[in-house]
């Protein structure tokens, strides 16, 4: 899991995330705790096929 900042957010989405991709890492999460730069704030990714692709959000449980 990477939190990401306004220092380390090109980072987070770009190289790092392509060399965990590239190392074979299963899963890659991204959470912006502020809310500052990423749309959702929480990004899950997950390999398939060698390249990652995105965890669907799922819909907020309505009894919360």
């Amino acid at each position: 899991m990477e939190v990401t900042s306004r220092k380390t957010r090109r980072k987070d989405s770009g190289p790092k995330k392509t060399l965990y991709e590239r190392i074979g890492t299963e899963e890659y999460i991204l959470f912006d705790p502020f809310g500052d730069y990423l749309r959702p704030r929480l990004q899950g990714f997950r390999l398939r096929r060698s390249r990652y692709q995105p965890i669907p959000e799922t819909k907020r449980d309505a009894r919360k």
